[in-house]
């Protein structure tokens, strides 16, 4: 991370993200705020207008203070704000107040909420003072002399804006801005990789027409901020979690990981004596052999960031002449084992350094013909508004992507391949025992799950590559469901290999790992050291080195993980190591046939979140609200109403898609709640009334009127199919 330890935030790249989405607005000033008004109004209109308690004629003073009086803003506030002040009215706080102030002039004065302290305070411009209120106005000011054409309303929607920063990604929709607590700004910290954003690839297209010196001096604060910030950061997520581990150590090819330009990344500044603009408008993350000296010398692994998106995978350039001489020797060679180890189909194949060329790839053939080209690429590609490029999950899809294309490399590398021959057991899915037929084994977890073969390809490498994995979404996802069925696919369906447990607020280190516990023995009491859920299972492990054994852990962010795991938080990461226990002082390891499956709820607010050191330890599998699952179960199940179904899938998208619109994605309804047997219109009446309805009353505040667009009706539920032509 190049930002700096106190989060704050760069102002003058988000003011340049809000300026591309936002449209200015005047506010006109309350009319009932002025001297005419407010001496002439009965009580009983001033009421109605400021809907204040009974106490109107205090009220009416407070308000010709701040309308009339001369003394700087803030202290007449202070005045209205402080108990005993001679303005003071009980029951009435700062968000009554504030909203006068923003009334009176809404050009000028800010709108005085925690959304907007919190965006100043995220920008490091909410300095320490005796009066909030001043120091906002200070805030104020410093964006005002940054941005003189924004308006106080204008800026007000900007700060809220910024204090709901996730990564880099100014969000386009504002949210409420209710007078509640201020988080803290600590919670709001990112991944280790804070992901690209909406004005990364705005920024590289404004590059690729403004491509001048004097352009770039202009938006320097920006470049860094939206481009090469988070190039540094996924260069070396990916370096940490993967290139150093397994190719670097395992593998033995020392490829460059240092994220400077020249080595990992490549320079923003061109050196081609002018021909061109001073600057590159695509950016590059190149992991290459250090001994070839040059990145243009070699084979590389890469991640490439354009206007158009983010691209990943395996390059091969041109002036890359002794690798690709290799390359092609053994591909020619190689290409009928290759087509079968390489899941071709996930892949796009271009025959260019420009990645305009993209050719079809999907037989042996067509690899040899796609080979003989100059210039090569295979890999994956997202578009700017994909999701995905702002979160650190981006880091993953990176590293496997890379994995499954590790033969490919190795043909370049190595004079005989032998990842394409005969490739190494930790880089083939975790495999269950002889005995059992991989194929039913495998049909059986999609028949339980309707999970694809892809998806269930995915988790078995993020499980080879951290041997603990986390399934979380929100409820009603099947994420427990998942687990046990994922853990019965490892084990063989074999019990005896699989051990299940719940966190929750009151577990303990002594119920998972070891613990004293109080017994009676012959007359007296004896304080023998009792092994934990965990240590028990470990050893069974342990002594059955050639079996998978599958720990399932249920809602894991309910219980304090740091208290509970102790140190052996240290031995999920380093598993060839062993700590010393405290209780029975005894040497202790995690085997390496030991997996851990974990579900978890991110928006149970009464879970504990995860911190740093647990995540980096765990990988992350969201289970989303999935129409499709639910359409095929309804298929093998299908109500005696053959419309209903199709009615429900219907419905249950339109409901998810409002839901994330008006309440946030965290807020969506599983598509489990709708998974019932002989499901008629009884069942979902009643479903729709003792389990949606009450999520939806949460999700949008408790108001009873915003459930009117939240009927199965009002959701295409009761919408009738379309005539079939016959």
């Amino acid at each position: 991370m190049t930002k700096q330890p106190d989060h704050t935030l760069p102002l003058l790249p988000l003011l340049t993200a809000f300026r591309a989405t936002h449209t200015p607005a005047r506010v006109a000033p309350a009319n009932w705020l002025t001297p005419a008004f407010l001496d002439t109004a009965t009580d009983e209109q001033l009421a109605a207008v400021t809907h204040s308690p009974p106490r109107i004629r205090f009220v009416r003073h407070g308000l010709n203070h701040l309308v009339r009086g001369t003394d700087p803003l803030p202290e007449r506030l202070a005045r209205c704000l402080t108990p005993g002040g001679a303005y003071f009215v009980p029951g009435l706080g700062p968000g009554f107040w504030s909203s006068v102030v923003k009334a009176i002039d809404p050009d000028r004065h800010p709108l005085w909420c925690p959304a907007t302290e919190l965006g100043l305070s995220r920008l490091g411009l909410l300095p320490p003072s005796a009066s909030r209120f001043a120091a906002v106005l200070k805030g104020y000011a410093v964006i005002r002399h940054a941005a003189p054409d924004l308006t106080a309303s204008d800026i007000d929607q900007f700060l809220e804006r910024v204090g709901r920063v996730v990564g880099r990604e100014l969000p386009t929709e504002l949210g409420p801005q209710a007078w509640q607590p201020l988080p803290d700004a600590a919670a709001l910290d990112q991944e280790p990789f804070g992901g690209f954003c909406t004005d990364t690839f705005r920024f590289l297209a404004e590059l690729e027409l403004r491509n001048t010196k004097e352009w770039m001096n202009a938006e320097r604060d920006r470049y860094q901020f939206v481009l090469r910030e988070p190039l540094i950061e996924l260069c070396e997520a990916v370096a940490e979690r993967y290139v150093r581990p397994i190719l670097n150590r395992d593998r033995g090819w020392d490829l460059e990981c240092d994220a400077r330009p020249g080595k990992a990344l490549t320079s923003i500044c061109k050196n081609d004596y002018g021909r061109t603009g001073p600057y590159h408008s695509v950016q590059w993350v190149t992991f290459y052999r250090r001994e070839r000296g040059s990145k243009r010398a070699d084979a590389q692994f890469f991640v490439r960031v354009a206007a158009d998106g983010v691209s990943y995978g395996f390059h091969l350039g041109a002036s890359a002449k002794e690798a690709g001489r290799v390359f092609r020797a053994n591909l020619d060679r190689h290409a009928e084992a290759l087509a079968e180890l390489m899941p071709l189909s996930e892949f796009r194949f271009w025959s260019s350094d420009e990645f305009d060329a993209e050719v079809p790839v999907r037989s042996a053939g067509e690899l040899r013909a796609w080979a003989s080209n100059k210039a090569i690429a295979v890999g994956k590609s997202l578009p700017p508004d994909s999701p995905l490029l702002r979160r650190d999950e981006l880091a993953g899809e990176v590293l496997l992507a890379f994995d499954r294309l590790v033969p490919l490399f190795a043909c370049a590398a190595e004079s005989e391949p032998v990842f394409v021959v005969e490739p190494l057991a930790a880089f083939q899915p975790l495999a269950t025992p002889q005995a059992a037929d991989p194929q039913t084994v495998s049909t059986t977890f999609a028949d339980e799950t309707l999970l694809s073969e892809s998806w269930l390809s995915r988790v078995l490498s993020l499980l080879r590559l951290k041997k603990q994995l986390i399934l979380q979404g929100v409820p009603g996802t099947g994420k427990t469901h998942v687990a046990r069925h994922l853990a019965r696919l490892l084990t063989d369906n074999d019990p005896t290999r699989v051990r299940l447990v719940q966190f929750h607020p009151a577990y303990s280190y002594e119920e998972f790992v070891e613990g004293i516990r109080a017994e009676a023995a012959d007359g007296g009491v004896t304080y023998p050291v009792v092994p934990g859920v965990l240590c028990a299972f470990a050893d069974i492990a342990a002594s059955r080195p050639d079996e998978t054994h599958v720990l399932v852990i249920d809602e894991i962010n309910r219980g304090n993980l740091p208290r509970i795991f102790g140190e052996l938080l240290y031995l999920l990461e380093y598993r060839d190591e062993a700590v010393t226990l405290p209780y029975s002082k005894r040497p202790f390891r995690l085997p390496p046939n030991l997996l851990v499956v974990a579900t978890m709820n991110a928006t149970d607010r009464s879970a504990v979140p995860l911190d740093q050191a647990v995540r980096r330890r765990f990988s992350f599998v969201e289970m989303e609200p999935d129409a499709a699952i639910l359409a095929s179960w309804l298929e093998r199940h299908p109500p005696a109403d053959d419309t209903l179904g199709p009615r429900v899938v219907r419905a249950f998208e339109e409901l998810n898609r409002r839901l994330s619109r008006d309440a946030g994605a965290e807020r969506r309804i599983g598509h489990s709640a709708f998974m019932l047997p002989d499901l008629d219109a009884a069942k979902l009446a009643a479903v729709w009334e003792h389990h949606v309805r009450p999520a939806l009353l949460d999700a949008l505040g408790g108001r009873e009127e915003r459930l009117r667009d939240y009927t199965f009706s009002n959701l295409g539920g009761d919408r009738p199919r379309k005539k079939t032509l016959v």
